[in-house]
């Protein structure tokens, strides 16, 4: 069993069953429907996969489950919206909420220099 023991097996068998039942139970009482859990999973398992941009001496890299599936998940709802002006009024919330995460973090760096 590659150096574990069969004590150590249960207890993340017994782990992972307490976890997802109590995650399935949460989902649940969220009203979430299976797609929807689906998709959270996917963005949880997608949060450890990083793709690498290189720009010169700046390293950054793009991570799958929080900046590319919510990406395709806000333009899929903008795809379903009813009328134009629900459109624009994401597109402008969305805006404003970049702007104010783009002030927080320039305060952030001004206190921290």
């Amino acid at each position: 069993m590659m150096g574990y023991t069969l004590g150590v097996f249960l207890v993340v068998a017994v782990f992972l069953l307490i976890y997802f039942g109590l995650a399935h139970r949460v989902l649940d009482r969220l009203y979430l429907s299976d797609k929807a859990a689906l998709l959270l999973g996917a963005m949880i398992l997608g949060s450890f996969i990083n793709i690498p941009l290189s720009s010169g001496r700046v390293v950054s890299s793009l991570n799958v489950g929080g900046a590319l599936l919510p990406l395709g998940l806000a333009v899929y709802i903008l795809y379903r919206a009813g009328t134009a002006w629900e459109i624009w009024r994401a597109i402008l919330s969305g805006i404003a909420t970049a702007a104010v995460l783009f002030g927080l973090t320039l305060l952030t760096r001004g206190r921290e220099a």
